[in-house]
């Protein structure tokens, strides 16, 4: 399993436009982008694509077994704390999916910022009921 995060490395994205709004496209193929996005931010590829690329977003991929399983992004940081967005593909669920949480847990928490402090204390999310894949 891979963690890959989506930044700009001297002014050049680690994954291209395309591949991001296609990340929105697979949650629409498996109905999940209804349910992630269920207050309406994102409705289309482009609106994922401008969240992800233009507001402040942490966004990563997960890769899994040699394919792209989900990705999951923070944002709303304040001191130490972030809110944490979580989507999986259906080629991650089950005894996967949680080890697939536990090296996200683990990756966030360990992440330092110059000092050698952690970046992070405390991570914060909703899941809607609904959310049966979650």
């Amino acid at each position: 399993m891979k963690l890959l995060p989506y930044s700009a490395i001297d002014g050049i994205a680690t994954f291209p436009d395309s591949f991001i709004r296609g990340l929105f496209g697979r949650m629409q193929e498996e109905g999940l982008a209804d349910i992630v996005f269920y207050d309406g931010e994102a409705t289309n590829a482009d609106d994922f694509l401008r969240i992800m690329k233009f507001q402040s977003n942490m966004l990563t991929v997960i890769e899994f077994q040699g394919e792209i399983a989900g990705l999951y992004w923070l944002n709303n940081f304040e001191q130490r704390k972030a809110e944490f967005h979580f989507c999986f593909f259906e080629n991650l669920r089950g005894g996967s999916a949680l080890q697939a949480g536990e090296k996200i847990r683990s990756a966030l928490f360990s992440m330092k910022d110059k000092e050698g402090e952690p970046l992070f204390d405390l991570f914060y999310g909703l899941t809607e009921v609904e959310n049966k894949p979650a």
